[in-house]
Order: C-alpha cells, then sequence, then structure tokens
C-alpha cells in the first residue's frame, strides 16, 4: 500500500516493509520476520495471503484491504473499517476489509 496512507493510522504505531528492508520477503518468510520483530498485525492489500498461508498459531493478526486500488483516494474510505479491524484483532485471525 502507499507509504503516505500509514498518516491515518491515529496512535497505531505504523512500519512499512520497504523501510525494514522487508520488500523481497515472500509471504511466510514476511510473516515470520513481522512475528520476530513483535508486530501485533500486518495490514495488506495482497488478496493472495490468506490462501497462501495459515494463520493457525501465529502471534500476529492479518488484515486484508479489498479496495478498487491502492490509490490513497480509494484506500481512504476504508480507514474507519480497517482501524475497526485493527482493535478487534487478535493473534490468529484474518480480517478482510471491503
Amino acid at each position: 500500500m502507499p507509504r503516505p496512507f500509514e498518516k491515518f493510522f491515529g496512535d497505531h504505531e505504523v512500519q512499512h516493509t520497504c523501510l525494514l528492508n522487508w520488500g523481497q520477503l515472500e509471504n511466510g518468510n514476511l510473516l515470520r520476520a513481522a512475528e520476530e520483530a513483535g508486530f501485533e498485525a500486518i495490514v495488506t492489500v495482497d488478496q493472495n495471503i490468506p490462501y497462501q498461508q495459515s494463520l493457525k498459531g501465529r502471534s500476529l493478526s492479518l488484515i486484508v484491504i479489498r479496495s478498487r486500488s491502492n490509490a490513497i483516494p480509494d484506500l481512504m474510505s476504508l480507514v474507519p473499517k480497517i482501524l475497526a479491524a485493527l482493535e478487534k484483532s487478535v493473534p490468529g485471525t484474518l480480517h478482510v476489509v471491503a
């Protein structure tokens, strides 16, 4: 998702994968790296992660955003739903926001 979108996450701490040098990590390795770093959730526009990776036993949750595009204007309407998903997420769960 676009880096400027991070500022709409309120009080949540946000780290973009490219700033962590995780941009080339594939899904399983990304989830593992995020867990090892202590992240509680991953918010992504990657629609394939839920089909490729099991969240069972994971120490983080996954929030998948389904939007017309990754452009900020299209994502903005989903901010309240994303924030609500972050608030109710628990380890090992998947939330799809559309």
